[in-house]
Parts: structure tokens; C-alpha cells; sequence
């Protein structure tokens, strides 16, 4: 799933492999999978221009990360600029807010299409 999240993220780069291989040593150091079933892994890059998020609402929930076992199904991936940690944590706090908002985690597990999931986000950022 990983694979894909990176590609979302970073389309236009030749070095997702090698994003791909920071995002999942970053995830073996500092697990990040939060409560109730979704896992926010983050990076700072050398490989991205600008801040980027792709997210994913799995059919099926896997265990990411976590030594309790507790399965995943909802992820967003967050690449940042190597030389823009200010703005890695604005887009983190953005993320992590809207994240908090009651109920929008069942909303976006019960969206259809990706254009569903980006209008629940909106919407949630917006209140």
C-alpha cells in the first residue's frame, strides 16, 4: 500500500523507490499509526519539491507498524521538502486536526470515490 501512497504522493519523481525505502525505515524507527485503524507516515525528502499527502481507505485493515497488532485501514502519507520543517509541521497540525473531528474517520471509511474522500477532508478542514 505503501508503494502506491508514494506514487500518488510524488508521480512526477524518479526517486520513489527511494522514498519508498525512507518511508518504510522512518515506520521501522518511529511507528506512526494512531487510533482507530489509520496511520499517518510522514517524511522529510531530498526526493519532493513541494509539501504532498495521498491517502487511502483500505477494503481490508493490515497491521502497520504497531508491536499491539491493531489493524489500519485508513492512510495518509505525508512528503515534505527536506529543507522545509516549518512547513512539515503546519501540514502535520493541519492533518492532525482535521483527523480529531468527530466522526470524519467513519465518513471517510464509508466514501466511494476518491473525490468523496477529498470533499469529507474539505469539509472537515473548513469547520
Amino acid at each position: 500500500m505503501l508503494t502506491e501512497l508514494v506514487a500518488l504522493a510524488a508521480p512526477d519523481s524518479p526517486m520513489q523507490a527511494a522514498i519508498l525505502r525512507e518511508v518504510l525505515a522512518r515506520e521501522t524507527t518511529f511507528p506512526t499509526a494512531l487510533d482507530d485503524g489509520v496511520a499517518l507516515p510522514h517524511l522529510r525528502t531530498p526526493f519532493v519539491r513541494n509539501v504532498q499527502l495521498s491517502a487511502a481507505v483500505l477494503d481490508e485493515p493490515i497491521v502497520f507498524g504497531q508491536a499491539d497488532g491493531n489493524a489500519v485501514d485508513v492512510l495518509f502519507l505525508l512528503l515534505s521538502p527536506s529543507d522545509a520543517p516549518s512547513e512539515h509541521l503546519q501540514a502535520l497540525r493541519a492533518i492532525s486536526r482535521v483527523l480529531g473531528r468527530p466522526g470524519l474517520i467513519g465518513r471517510l471509511r464509508a466514501t466511494t470515490s476518491a473525490a468523496e474522500f477529498v470533499r469529507e477532508v474539505r469539509s472537515a478542514h473548513r469547520r
